[in-house]
């Protein structure tokens, strides 16, 4: 497997759809040179956890709304906030969504989410703050309600906000394996 990692834009300098377009940048951008690494442009897996999950789901809202993005082999969600109109009134909230809150709701990739074709993996951690888990059981009651199936939502025991990233790799780590599991089924595909 070839790894990129990437950053993004941060908010008030840039703001919503900011971050799904970064996204989509790096995606064009890996594409055009991936093979000179060993990579395949056509199994390009994106992966975000907390904010950059948000900014991968808005990445999968612009794949829905906007011709010629050709989509990624997969996708990865890690703690995140799907349903922008319910989340949050907070500083950095604001500073990426915009101060007119009934605009968020049109800015919310929950749809967007539930509809995609991409193969997804979702997780939420166990001491996540309660907003993630209040976001993915509306998720999973969306999600059911329009596939009739549980969505590829993992709960992460004994995990933190962080401590699921932070741990890849380690003696303790819980998301690698499914992340690895994840792409090599993607891929498969």
């Amino acid at each position: 497997m070839v790894v990129a990692a990437m950053n993004y834009r941060l908010a008030p300098e840039t703001q919503w759809p900011g971050g799904g377009e970064d996204i989509a940048a790096a995606v064009q951008w890996l594409r055009s040179r991936i093979v000179a690494h060993g990579g395949d442009p056509a199994a390009i897996v994106v992966v975000g956890q907390s904010a950059g999950a948000s900014h991968v789901a808005d990445y999968l809202a612009l794949l829905a709304r906007e011709d010629g993005l050709e989509p990624p082999a997969g996708a990865v969600l890690i703690s995140c906030l799907y349903d922008v109109a319910n989340a949050a009134d907070l500083p950095i909230h604001r500073a990426y969504w915009g101060d007119d809150l009934a605009q968020w709701a049109r800015k919310s990739p929950f749809d967007a989410v539930i509809d995609t074709g991409v193969p997804l993996l979702l997780a939420v951690a166990e001491h996540d703050q309660s907003a993630f888990h209040a976001h993915a059981a509306a998720l999973t009651t969306a999600w059911f309600e329009h596939h009739g199936t549980y969505p590829p939502l993992r709960y992460l025991p004994g995990e933190n906000h962080l401590s699921t990233v932070y741990g890849i790799g380690s003696a303790d780590d819980t998301l690698g394996p499914l992340l690895e599991r994840f792409v090599i089924d993607a891929l498969a595909d």
